[in-house]
């Protein structure tokens, strides 16, 4: 079965863009363009969650404060947040240090390729 993801986005082009570029790679791809949306895909449970924290409605770290404290499955999910925000600010540093996301990635200095391996590599199977 493919792995799922959900990208929340508010960035019509750049999700549009991520999305086609992990469903070649054989993921299963949902986007959410608002952290409305993105709270509602929880509820499907998706192998990984790419994650703005700039989003309107809610904001990806109140998203992932949810998505922690949801219940097992949201304890462990893997969330890659992607955004344009440096992760310099003490509000997103102790956000980011207590939800514990797998990466943090700067829109500016990455490239779908590069988004693509970064899943790849959280999402691969351990060995038996």
């Amino acid at each position: 079965m493919n792995k799922r993801i959900l990208i929340v986005e508010d960035d019509q082009n750049l999700s549009k863009l991520m999305k086609e570029q992990l469903e070649s790679a054989g993921y299963g791809v949902e986007v959410a363009l608002t952290g409305e949306a993105g709270v509602q895909a929880l509820d499907r449970k998706p192998d990984i969650i790419l994650l703005d924290i700039m989003l309107p409605q809610v904001n990806g770290l109140e998203l992932m404060k949810r998505t922690r404290e949801k219940d097992e499955w949201g304890k462990s999910v893997p969330i890659v947040i992607i955004s344009n925000l440096t992760p310099d600010s003490a509000e997103i540093i102790d956000s980011v240090a207590a939800y514990e996301p797998v990466y943090y990635i700067v829109k500016a200095d990455f490239s779908l390729a590069d988004l693509v391996e970064k899943v790849n590599d959280i999402l691969k199977p351990m060995p038996a």
